[in-house]
C-alpha cells in the first residue's frame, strides 16, 4: 500500500532511475540516399572540377563519386533543395530551398563546409541560381508571386540588386560569359534580357517578331559571342537570339527542350522525347543523337530504367562524359562512343509510403505516391534491382 504522503518521494525515485547519465555512443550516420529530384526542377546536375556527381534531393545536397559509387553529403539545408549550381573557377556549390524565408548557401565540395549563408530577400523559396562568369556575384530567382531576381555579392552577403523577374514562372536565369552585367532569364512565354548597374536591375522583352511564336521557354544558353543565346521551346523549337531580337528558330526535339548546355564548339540538348543531341555552334547541323532506352544501358549501371525514353530534365558536360537526370529521378552518364551507365536513382514524384526490410537478406521494398513498387539491394552494391508499375486496384 501507497500513502499518499510517500509519492513525492517515490516520484523522485523513478525519474532519478529513468535519468540517463550521457547518451547512447552509438549514432546513426547517413551512408546512401537513392533518388534525384527531377520531377520539377531543371539544371541542378553537375560534375565537381575532380568529377564527382553533383545533385540533390529532399535537403540532401549530395556529392556522389562514381568510381566507388559512394556519397558524401551537404546535410546544411532544412527543407527540401529546389535548385544547385556550380561555381565557374572553385570547386564550390550554391544550393537554395524552399520555405517561408528560404536560405541559400554556398559550400565548398571538398570540405562539405557552408562558406556563405544568402537569406532575406525571398519568400516561398529559390528556383533558379547562377554565378556570374567571374565567380564573384550569384543570381537567385524567387518563387513569389512577382518570381523576384536578386544578385548577391555572395562572399559579403550582400544584395547588389533586387527586381520584379516576371509575374508567371521562370525556369531558368544564365548569366552572360563575356559581360558580367548582362543576364537572360526565361520562363511562361517569355525571354527578357537583363542589364544589371549599380543597384538597378531593367530588362527588355525578346521580340519574337514573324519568326517565331511566343512560345513558353525552358531552356537558355548562351553562344559564342556575347550577343547570341539561344532559348528551347516547349514545341521542341531552339530559338536563336542576337541581342533581343529572335532571327531563327529551328526544330531539335518532340515536345519542350527542357535542358540545353554549351560546349566549346557546341551544344547538347536534351528534350521531353527523351533524346540527347549534340549540334555544332549555330544549330545548323545536329551531329550526334542518343535514345535513353533499356537496351543501351551498360551492364556497370546501378540500377533499371523504369521507361524507354524519360524526360530529359537536366544535361551536363565533363570528364569526357554527358551526365543527365531524368523527370523519373535516374542519373545516367552517357559515354560518347554510346554506352549509357545509370548511376543513381529514386522514387519520382511524391512522398514513399511503404517499407519493408526483407528478413534475411540485404534487400528492402518500398511503395511510393509514384504508383511504383521498386525493390532494393542494400550492401555495397546499393541498387535497385526490380520495379513494378502499380495499377489501380492492385
Amino acid at each position: 500500500m501507497v500513502y499518499k504522503e510517500d509519492l513525492p518521494q517515490l516520484r523522485k525515485k523513478l525519474i532519478g532511475s529513468l535519468k540517463r547519465q550521457k547518451a547512447p555512443e552509438e549514432g546513426l550516420r547517413l551512408q546512401f540516399v537513392h533518388g534525384y529530384r527531377g520531377f520539377d526542377c531543371r539544371n541542378n546536375l553537375f560534375y565537381s572540377q575532380a568529377g564527382e556527381v553533383l545533385y540533390h534531393v529532399a535537403a540532401v545536397a549530395v556529392v556522389y563519386n562514381r568510381l566507388q559509387h559512394s556519397q558524401r553529403f551537404y546535410l546544411g539545408h532544412d527543407d527540401d533543395i529546389l535548385s544547385l549550381t556550380v561555381h565557374p573557377l572553385k570547386d564550390y556549390v550554391a544550393s537554395a530551398q524552399v520555405g517561408r524565408d528560404p536560405a541559400i548557401h554556398v559550400w565548398d565540395v571538398q570540405t562539405l563546409k557552408c562558406l556563405s549563408l544568402l537569406k532575406g530577400h525571398h519568400s516561398r523559396g529559390v528556383c533558379a541560381l547562377e554565378f556570374t562568369a567571374d565567380g564573384k556575384s550569384l543570381v537567385s530567382v524567387g518563387i513569389d508571386e512577382f518570381h523576384y531576381i536578386v544578385i548577391w555579392d555572395w562572399k559579403k552577403g550582400e544584395r547588389l540588386a533586387k527586381a520584379r523577374g516576371h509575374k508567371d514562372k521562370i525556369f531558368v536565369v544564365k548569366s552572360n560569359p563575356f559581360r558580367m552585367d548582362k543576364l537572360v532569364t526565361v520562363g511562361m512565354k517569355h525571354i527578357k534580357f537583363w542589364q544589371h548597374s549599380g543597384g538597378g536591375l531593367t530588362f527588355k522583352r525578346g521580340i519574337f517578331g514573324n519568326l517565331g511564336k511566343q512560345e513558353t521557354m525552358m531552356s537558355a544558353c548562351y553562344g559564342r559571342s556575347e550577343d547570341l543565346v539561344f532559348s528551347g521551346a516547349t514545341n521542341g523549337d531552339v530559338y536563336i537570339w542576337r541581342d533581343t531580337t529572335l532571327i531563327k528558330t529551328v526544330k531539335a526535339h518532340d515536345g519542350p527542350v527542357f535542358a540545353m548546355c554549351a560546349l566549346d564548339k557546341g551544344f547538347v540538348t536534351g528534350g521531353k522525347d527523351g533524346i540527347v543531341e549534340l549540334w555544332d555552334d549555330m544549330f545548323e547541323r545536329c551531329l550526334k543523337t542518343y535514345a535513353i532506352k533499356r537496351a543501351a544501358l551498360s551492364p556497370l549501371s546501378k540500377g533499371l530504367l523504369l521507361e524507354d525514353n524519360p524526360s530529359i530534365r537536366a544535361i551536363t558536360l565533363g570528364h569526357g562524359h554527358i551526365l543527365l537526370g531524368t523527370k523519373n529521378g535516374e542519373i545516367l552518364e552517357i559515354d560518347k562512343s554510346g554506352p549509357m551507365t545509370l548511376l543513381v536513382q529514386g522514387h519520382m514524384e511524391g512522398e514513399v509510403w511503404g517499407l519493408a526490410a526483407h528478413p534475411l537478406l540485404p534487400v528492402c521494398a518500398t511503395v511510393s505516391d509514384d504508383k511504383t513498387l521498386r525493390i532494393w539491394e542494400l550492401s555495397a552494391n546499393h541498387r535497385m534491382v526490380a520495379v513494378r508499375k502499380l495499377k489501380k486496384g492492385e
